[in-house]
């Protein structure tokens, strides 16, 4: 059995209570339109929610955008979904046939060859608010510095989607990056950056809020390209690692442009703008996102970065894959990494168990295989068991666990959606990835994702979710928490197709308690303290008084009073180390119930200036394995002037290579074929008792 996993893609849920037929439908009749929209027309429905009676109408207007922004005629094709919610006129008007609920009215768009979908949220039997609904056009848009670009707005009558004369009030979130004036022309004036242009609707004694997505500054062209180096990471919490971002254009050329870093979830640790990621203090999964905004939009790469805490004697074990599923007899191969207290790979052997013994059986080497009978009946159409990898150290044992799944009669392949359950916040991001697993030889594929209703949030082509900012909103109308389904569509190299959906949830802002930490960022010079706070928001929106946990990550960095005093530690500049070491302070509380919250300051330690500096070349070399490459370093003092210096050279991977004291790395000839390594070669001098580093990255491409 193969299992391969489709870059850029949850525990498997039903699906929300009044959705579950339009559920199966999306993803057995595989309308995954909503995908493809965002490339095409883009269609605005308005109003975006309606409100009926059990026996009235709504009538909905279409705005359909080409690619450029432009508003053109489409021809269109009304649908209700699901169908027993209501009926739909060509000309828009919907009209319930009272069953009270919760419907989607849809509507497809087409011109000049292309397509584009909307869709807008029917409430039957609902009270309508009495906010207004507000749909801002174009969507979205980018300016260059000083350019300027017309907005305008449509408002609706929520409850009857009659436009109405509403007074429009715009602004520019942030405002630092352009102004907006009362007819709706932005105007780029300020600094390069991402924000949103917000107007605020009046309409007698009602009011309503929309935005549009904006990017001012210079943006890539088409064609950008990106990859994040190293693909994965594996960290201890409060352990530093860098990652590297490679844009090229559309024939492979680097380029030097801005690139965004973050960090999904954002709780697995901090990341900065230059790359350097700042494990947190709990075990974790996630991936470290690099964005780069182009004329068609951000473009995005990702790496997987773990954050484990060691075992006994620091020791861990890294298990692939994770969990599996196969038919009786089926057989997989599994692989366990041994990594010591530095994070090196260790050669030492693993021992083999399954449990339970019944469900099959494993050879030395970690190559699986289903049993043909089982003594118990089957639970939920299989067999549930694991093979664990184990390895005895002085400490006690260090043992890592992979989930096996044996189906009766299972399917040769199936898809699975992962994460499967999602809890998300208004305007929060996650990735979705699929894999395919199952008996026999899997293939590449390809994936298409939609999300149902359409106004739960937006996903990308490779599967970037990002939810409903407007749920967050107290002044939008659709404030509150919101169920939904992201769904996958996998399209194998056979022509066959795999689906599988993902149950998503939306929390209400203000339910879950808040610890805000202040100052939110401090610079402390060694061996001086700065006082922290903690200010714990309970679900109310009122202050609360509960103890405050009080630590700090990493450890090194210093020490941390009850009462939240951070001091500063004395520490020496050792290799790897930045020249301002930086981390987090972290307040945490447990509130009645159980339940824990933390919040969180980013601390830099104000070491002195730099007398020297120093600079390797090359920045980066690619190698084979057995392969050399030689770098050189230069150190110059502030004013420019070469100092002579003796050069220390240093490899922080040993295993994927070496460097001599002339500067030659020579790459490991035993590094696993299959795969592209990276790792960097530090060179460092000691100057006036202190030590200074330069950095550079060496790839290893490792050729099957």
């Amino acid at each position: 059995m193969k299992r391969r996993h489709n870059r850029p893609g949850i525990q498997k849920g039903n699906p929300p209570p009044g959705i579950a037929l339009v559920v199966v439908a999306m993803a057995l009749c595989l309308s995954f339109v909503s995908v493809a929209a965002g490339e095409g027309l883009n269609v605005l429905v308005s109003p975006n929610r309606a409100y009926a009676l059990p026996d009235g109408q709504v009538q909905f207007t279409v705005t359909v955008l080409d690619a450029a922004g432009r508003e053109v005629t489409a021809d269109l094709s009304w649908s209700v979904i699901p169908s027993r919610a209501g009926r739909i006129s060509p000309g828009g008007l919907f009209t319930s046939l009272g069953v009270e609920g919760r419907g989607v009215v849809r509507v497809v768009a087409t011109h000049a060859q292309e397509m584009g979908a909307g869709h807008a949220v029917v409430e039957v039997g609902s009270e309508p608010p009495l906010r207004l609904s507000v749909v801002v056009r174009p969507p979205r848009a980018a300016f260059g510095l000083g350019e300027t670009g017309e907005f305008d707005a449509i408002v609706t009558d929520s409850a009857t989607g009659a436009v109405v004369q509403a007074d429009l009030t715009w602004m520019v979130v942030p405002d630092h990056i352009g102004t907006i004036d009362e007819s709706g022309s932005f105007t780029a004036t300020g600094d390069a950056g991402a924000g949103r242009v917000v107007v605020r609707a009046l309409y007698e004694d009602r009011e309503g809020l929309g935005d549009a997505g904006i990017v001012v500054g210079e943006t890539s062209g088409s064609g950008v390209r990106i990859q994040v180096i190293p693909r994965h990471a594996l960290l201890r919490p409060g352990e530093e690692g860098r990652f590297q971002a490679r844009v090229t254009d559309s024939g492979g050329d680097p380029l030097d442009v801005e690139v965004d870093w973050s960090i999904i979830p954002a709780r697995l640790g901090l990341i900065d703008d230059e790359g350097t990621f700042t494990a947190g203090r709990d075990d974790g999964v996630g991936r470290v996102i690099a964005s780069v905004v182009t004329e068609e939009g951000p473009v995005r790469d990702m790496a997987l970065v773990e954050v484990r805490r060691p075992g006994p004697g620091g020791v861990r074990i890294a298990l692939t894959p994770g969990q599996v599923a196969l038919a009786p007899e089926g057989d997989v191969q599994f692989e366990a990494r041994v990594i010591g207290p530095e994070g090196d790979a260790l050669e030492i052997p693993v021992d083999w168990r399954v449990r339970p013994e019944w469900l099959g059986s494993i050879t030395a080497d970690g190559f699986f295989t289903a049993s043909a009978d089982y003594p118990e009946p089957s639970a939920n159409g299989g067999w549930m068991g694991g093979v664990v990898a184990s390895i005895e150290t002085g400490d006690g044992v260090a043992a890592e666990v992979a989930r096996v799944f044996v189906r009766k009669d299972a399917p040769s392949l199936r898809l699975d959606i992962r994460p499967h359950q999602p809890r998300v916040a208004p305007g929060e991001d996650i990735q979705f990835e699929t894999e395919v697993v199952g008996a026999g030889d899997s293939t590449d594929w390809t994936n298409e994702w939609a999300v149902f209703p359409a106004n739960l949030g937006t996903i990308t082509s490779d599967g970037f979710f990002t939810a409903n900012p407007a749920f967050g909103d107290p002044g939008s109308g659709e404030f509150g928490p919101h169920e939904g389904v992201v769904a996958a569509r996998a399209t194998l190299s056979d022509g066959s197709v795999l689906t599988d959906l993902a149950h998503v949830r939306v929390r209400l802002p203000g339910q879950q308690v808040r610890v805000r930490v202040s100052p939110r960022y401090a610079v402390v010079p060694l061996n001086e303290s700065r006082q922290f706070e903690a200010t714990v928001i309970g679900t109310g929106g009122d202050p609360i008084e509960v103890p405050v946990r009080w630590t700090v990550a990493p450890e090194r960095l210093g020490t941390m009073s009850p009462d939240g005093v951070f001091t500063a530690a004395d520490l020496p500049i050792d290799p790897g180390e930045w020249q301002r070491p930086h981390g987090s302070i972290i307040a945490e509380v447990t509130v009645p119930g159980g339940h824990t919250f933390r919040g969180a300051a980013v601390v830099v330690l104000d070491l002195p200036d730099p007398q020297i500096r120093v600079h390797i070349t090359p920045r980066s070399a690619t190698v084979e394995p057995g392969e050399s490459v030689g770098f050189s370093a230069e150190v110059l003092d502030m004013e420019g002037t070469p100092v002579e210096l003796p050069i220390l050279w240093h490899v922080h991977d040993p295993a994927l290579g070496t460097i001599g004291l002339d500067g030659v790395f020579t790459a490991s000839g035993s590094v696993p074929g299959g795969g592209i390594y990276s790792t960097r070669v530090a060179a460092g001098v000691t100057f006036n008792g202190r030590t200074y580093w330069d950095f550079a990255t060496v790839h290893i491409t490792a050729h099957r």
